[in-house]
Parts: C-alpha cells; structure tokens; sequence
C-alpha cells in the first residue's frame, strides 16, 4: 500500500501500516507499474488529473471501474 498527499507529513500518518510508503507525488504514485488500483480522494481541483493519469496507465482500472471508459482520454 502507498499513499500519496502533496503534505508528506500526512501521508507519512495516513501510511502508518507495516510495509506502506509514503510520498509527495501522486502521479509518481500513479505511474508505479506494480499498482493493481488506485482510490483518488483528492481535493476537486486535483481529482480529475489525477483520475485520467491511471486511466491512462492502468487498463485493469476501467475493469475495476466497471465503466467502459474510452481508450482515448
């Protein structure tokens, strides 16, 4: 598990959990090849960017999604 918050301080807290990491850059986080999902909780401004990135990069999320989300995003 991973958790990212532009406050690494809070990510730090929020991944409290034995082998979890933390990290200032969610579409680092994102971009990580040995992610299955992503929950994006982020704040309105940012949740759209971030949403599209993994769609971009992790085709088992539109499978996850349930949605038939376009190739082309």
């Amino acid at each position: 598990m991973s958790v990212a918050d532009v406050d690494e301080q809070r990510a730090a807290r929020a991944a409290a959990v034995p082998g979890a990491r933390a990290t200032g850059d969610g579409q680092a986080l994102i971009a990580d090849p040995d992610f299955d999902a992503v929950v994006i909780a982020s704040h309105d401004t940012t949740h759209a960017d971030l949403a599209v990135a993994a769609l971009r990069v992790m085709d088992d999320i539109r499978r996850l999604c349930g949605a038939a989300f376009p190739r082309a995003l």
